[in-house]
């Protein structure tokens, strides 16, 4: 039922908005791995959410790659198959957005570098995270890796590249060790350059629906494959099922230190597996939950971020919080796309 909204809206959008983006955003003629596209026009468009959509345009293109094949440009990147706690691994190129958050100690060099956080590039210049991993001076973000399959593997066929963190911008609502606007971005040092190995995910610009519910998620991440273990240095994914915001409601009721509030249907969303045999776990913290799109193979929507969920990661018939990201968006566009 998700699948059909996401098709309906993106066709509406699409075939609405006059051409907001610039159809010259690749070159056919690259004879590299490298990738170019073209900012979207801020005079089209001053709705947050419409920059977000005609962006996610912009982006679809970069799936492609010159020299043309029979006159017609290559598509350069892996879908995901049908099918983190419960995860398998993930396949070289499958997840092209994923980033890993390096913590280190004041030598501020990339040697000794701690990846505890994921997040998800979303432009040329800004990672999307949560803002629960930066909490002060001793637990600072120093370092992104972006294109990392298995950490520190050069047998992966991977290409990582690193790159230092300019600015965190934690949501200026966001208070530790509530998870309550639990959202930040990271501003890099230097502009990414695209390729297969590396390229953004689109934001989710619309509400979650109830018809959701009865639908399902993937989740990346490098985290804890069992509460107590180590993390894990292959990315993994897993697929989790969108739960009644009643669960969520009731099980973090008396958890006022983390959901003083209670649960907020309005920034949060509460996703699990049935089973309680997937689940995301320590270290998954700022990854995407995400969705794919259905008309652009290797595309994929960001629609919320790891936040909270229990003490013991997959524990039967609770659910987890994830972040919002269609909630953020002016916050979003207002900061990467002004």
């Amino acid at each position: 039922m998700l699948n059909l909204i996401i098709i309906l809206q993106l066709f509406y959008a699409l075939n609405t908005a006059a051409s907001p983006y610039s159809e010259h955003g690749i070159n056919g003629e690259h004879k590299t791995d490298s990738i170019a596209f073209t900012r979207v026009s801020r005079q089209t468009k001053k709705d947050p959410y419409a920059i977000v959509q005609a962006q996610c345009n912009e982006y679809s293109k970069a799936r492609y790659i010159g020299p043309k094949k029979n006159g017609k440009p290559r598509l350069n990147c892996v879908t995901t198959r049908p099918f983190v706690v419960g995860g398998i691994p993930s396949r070289l190129k499958e997840f092209p957005h994923m980033a890993l958050i390096g913590y280190n100690d004041k030598n501020d060099n990339i040697n000794g570098v701690d990846w505890r956080c994921g997040g998800t590039l979303i432009s040329d210049r800004y990672i999307l995270t949560a803002a629960h991993c930066f909490s002060g001076e001793n637990f600072t973000p120093k370092w992104v890796r972006l294109g990392e399959l298995v950490i520190d593997d050069d047998s992966d066929r991977a290409e990582p590249k690193d790159y230092r963190i300019a600015q965190i911008i934690p949501h200026p609502q966001y208070k530790s060790p509530s998870v309550q606007h639990d959202i930040m971005l990271l501003r890099l040092s230097e502009p990414v350059t695209f390729n297969s190995h590396i390229r953004p995910i689109c934001l989710y610009p619309y509400e979650v629906t109830a018809a959701a519910y009865n639908d399902s998620a993937i989740i990346t991440g490098w985290g804890k494959t069992e509460t107590g273990e180590q993390r894990s240095t292959e990315l993994l994914k897993a697929k989790i099922d969108f739960t009644q915001n009643s669960v969520c409601a009731s099980y973090y009721s008396k958890d006022k230190v983390h959901v003083p509030n209670g649960f907020d249907s309005k920034t949060m969303l509460c996703v699990g597996d049935k089973s309680g045999r997937k689940d995301s776990c320590e270290g998954d913290s700022g990854g995407p939950l995400q969705v794919p799109i259905p008309q652009w193979l290797c595309m994929y929507w960001q629609v919320g971020i790891t936040s909270f969920g229990p003490f013991i990661c997959g524990q039967n018939g609770v659910s987890s919080i994830y972040t919002k990201v269609s909630h953020y968006i002016p916050w979003i566009q207002a900061i990467v796309w002004p």
